[in-house]
């Protein structure tokens, strides 16, 4: 289940962002996993509202695995928050990035566990294998992050086209040997229009507590 919401954004801009959240997933997520993945995301217009408490995008400490005999198990449970860029195509790669990251998490090619430790140190696995300590790994060595930065680009670029453009595209399953990520063909010759109301989604719960002083300040 998808819950997209967004605060203070212009109509046009809240409807390319909803929809492209609906792409990326459907991009992303394997039809047999989306029945069990809850996700609400948020995309807001400026950060600085939000209670400080809140911190934007997915932190590792809000995408932490639970353990079932000492193996890790994906999470399917995501709340995140993130702000709109400084223009449109910035905005939508931003997006495509959570997209890539909540896909890793939730098929479990990576899992952030918290080791029971007076630091609370987080442990990474990846692939299936325990890589160590998350603060060891350098980040220019960190193969999520590989990921973001080699598949985002690609599916913002699939979006823009089809949505942003009109052109339809044949698209189908991307295989890499070191990046088994499902992506399912997915192809619309769809135009996204100004819409004629800004009415927003309804939040959930978990979402209205997240920005309840975002609220208290409009």
């Amino acid at each position: 289940m998808l819950l997209f919401y967004t605060r203070d954004l212009d109509p046009y801009l809240a409807e390319v962002g909803r929809r492209a959240c609906v792409y990326f997933h459907d991009r992303l997520i394997a039809p047999t996993r989306r029945g069990g993945l809850r996700v609400d995301f948020g995309l807001v217009d400026n950060p600085t509202r939000l209670d400080s408490s809140v911190l934007l995008d997915l932190p590792d400490a809000d995408a932490l695995s639970g353990m079932h005999r000492r193996r890790p198990v994906p999470r399917q449970d995501f709340r995140l928050i993130t702000s709109r860029k400084t223009t449109l195509d910035a905005t939508i790669l931003g997006l495509a990035r959570n997209w890539v990251r909540l896909a890793s998490l939730s098929s479990g090619r990576l899992m952030l566990v918290r080791k029971n430790d007076r630091a609370g140190t987080i442990m990474v696995w990846w692939l299936g294998e325990k890589l160590g300590a998350l603060c060891d790994i350098p980040y220019q060595q960190r193969p999520w992050l590989r990921d973001e930065e080699q598949v985002a680009p690609l599916i913002k670029t699939e979006f823009s086209e089809i949505f942003l453009k009109g052109k339809a595209l044949k698209l189908g399953p991307i295989t890499r040997i070191d990046m088994p990520l499902y992506m399912v063909a997915v192809a619309s010759d769809a135009r996204i229009e100004p819409p004629t109301t800004s009415k927003h989604p309804p939040l959930s719960p978990a979402a209205e507590s997240m920005l309840k002083t975002l609220n208290a300040r409009q």
